[in-house]
């Protein structure tokens, strides 16, 4: 069974599929970028309290 032999529920289970992954994708991404904000402010900070003692 190809994908030309695909009928409209294996096309909505493929599209159904496909938006859960660019949402889980888009969710971990933001996750990362947010720890690596967070990560990177608290080094600057660590360095600011260094400098000033």
């Amino acid at each position: 069974m190809g994908i030309a032999d695909w009928g409209a529920v294996e096309w909505g289970l493929f599209a159904f599929n496909l938006a859960a992954v660019a949402l889980i994708i888009w969710a971990i991404r933001k996750k990362i970028v947010s720890k690596l904000s967070e990560v990177e402010e608290r080094h600057n900070r660590s360095t600011e309290r260094r400098k000033s003692e």
